[in-house]
Order: C-alpha cells, then structure tokens, then sequence
C-alpha cells in the first residue's frame, strides 16, 4: 500500500502509531468524502504522511521545532501539509474555521486530552480520533478523558470504532496495551 511505503510500525519508533492503526484509519476514511484533518502532536509526521493521502487539507500541530523540521523531511514530497510549530497546551489558533477530522495523538494526561478535546471541537469536526487509548498509564490517560468525555456530553450522538491493535499486544515494546491501542469517535 503505497500509503505506508517507507513508514516505520510503533515496534520500530515508539513515538509512532502502529501499522495496523494506520491500516485501520485508511480503511475507515478511504471512501468518505471528507476533505480536513487537523493533527495534535506530529512527531516526525509518519501518521501526517498517512492523513495526507487520505485528506486534500493536512494542519497538523508539533510543540518542537526539530520534530517539525524532520516531519518536514519525511513529507518532502507531500504539497497539502500545513506545520504549525506551537504548544498544543496553548490555543491553537489555526486560520481555518472548520475541520472534518480531528487527530489527537499529543500529552497523554486526562487535562491534556480533555483540553485538545475541547479545542477540537471548535472546529466542528464530523470525527476525532484518539491514538494511544489502551496504553497502560499510571494516571489518568487518553482512555479515561475519552470515557468522561462521552460521560459528559451525551448531546452529542456518537459512535464509536475501535482501531489498531487490541488489547494485549503490545506495539509499544514493554507495554503491553490494555484496550485497543486507538478509537475514532464519529461525532
């Protein structure tokens, strides 16, 4: 699959999302007409790579300007990336009012997620997606401001589809997932 040609599985970066995820991501999103994705939290942009086919309007967010930069070199070849080097914990202020799909992949806290969560709503997306939500953390993590984000906003009509590996493999070498490594939530 010429999406992931030259894009390294989670067991190889760690700071990555696992094949499977991606594979799971492009099938969910390969025949929807959708056209934006914002991402919090690029990293080198392996998984920006990805969305990148997928959607003709990539934004995507990265607090460290070297990250930046390699995710720049790894997506050289790529016209439709957007970088914004800022803090994900700051307002994002992206010039775009709207985004079919927001991608949370940034501080694994239950505020932080809770907070991206918020400020990704204000872009009115059709779809979030959350990628480290099985990860076995000793605080509160993605799972848990996922699950209270549901718990508090039952206004919202949401499904929910489980992506990636599922619990008890372990993509992340030495931890060993205790749900499934990631979940999209149709809003």
């Amino acid at each position: 699959m010429e999406y992931l040609d030259n894009i390294p599985d989670k067991r190889i970066d760690k700071n990555t999302t696992s094949l499977k995820f991606k594979e799971d991501v492009i099938e969910f999103f390969k025949d929807k007409q959708l056209s934006s994705c914002l991402e919090v939290g690029t990293n080198r942009g392996w998984t920006t790579r990805v969305l990148s086919f997928l959607f003709d309007d990539v934004h995507t967010i990265e607090y460290s300007a070297k990250l930046v930069e390699e995710a720049k070199q790894h997506n050289n070849d790529r016209s439709n990336i957007t970088f914004h080097n800022i803090d994900a914990r700051l307002p994002w202020n992206i010039d775009k009012e709207e985004f079919d799909v927001i991608f949370i992949d940034c501080i694994h806290s239950r505020e932080a997620v809770l907070s991206d969560i918020s400020q990704g709503l204000k872009y009115s997306p059709k779809y979030i997606v959350f990628d480290d939500y099985g990860l076995p953390e000793e605080v509160p993590s993605v799972k848990e401001a996922v699950l209270d984000f549901l718990k508090h906003n039952k206004e919202f009509d949401i499904e929910i589809t489980y992506v990636g590996e599922p619990a008890g493999s372990e993509p992340r070498i030495g931890r060993r997932l205790v749900d499934w490594e990631g979940v999209i939530l149709s809003v």
